[in-house]
């Protein structure tokens, strides 16, 4: 499902007009983006959890040039789904 699709279904669900629900989605998605940027982890109780997962500094060869490489330290997005999803999604 993409993004569009999940706006119409959410909006003839509530009887909204999309872009007020697009707006909404918008401002929640961003928000979450930011708490994830500054190091904070968002719980959503029954859906999940979204938190910011560190990546250490590695070695790593790459194939093409034949050159060992080193991949610097990141910060990346993980999601951890919580029981209430797991449950649903079994069903």
């Amino acid at each position: 499902m993409k993004k569009s699709e999940l706006i119409a279904k959410v909006a003839a669900s509530l009887n909204k007009d999309e872009e007020e629900v697009k707006t909404v989605f918008e401002t929640v998605t961003d928000e979450i983006i930011n708490q994830l940027r500054s190091g904070e982890t968002v719980r959503i109780h029954g859906f999940g959890n979204f938190v910011p997962r560190p990546y250490g500094e590695r070695k790593c060869y790459n194939p093409r040039t034949g050159k060992n490489i080193t991949i610097p330290s990141s910060v990346q997005p993980a999601f951890i789904p919580g029981k209430k999803m797991r449950v649903m999604i079994q069903k």
